[in-house]
């Protein structure tokens, strides 16, 4: 509901896109707006229609799955992260 799928590259490649349409290029001006990466790492995932559950996240999700779409973030100068 709050990304752009399962699917790392496109989840990545959507952001980046975000990112740039709320930031433009100037925060400054009056027609942009600070984007925010969230929920980093370790929110975990809904399971069983829960959407706040456990989080046990191996190390190869957490490097292959969760991660670049957040350095993806950081890279295209993401305001903030929560």
């Amino acid at each position: 509901m709050e990304s752009a799928g399962e699917d790392v590259y496109l989840n990545s490649v959507i952001g980046v896109a975000r990112i740039k349409g709320f930031q433009g290029d100037d925060l400054s001006d009056d027609l942009t707006i600070a984007a925010c990466a969230k929920h980093f790492a370790g929110y975990g995932f809904a399971e069983a229609g829960r959407e706040y559950n456990t989080v046990t996240i191996g190390e190869n999700e957490l490097y292959n799955t969760i991660l670049p779409p957040f350095k993806a973030a950081a890279q295209a100068g993401v305001s903030n992260f929560l």
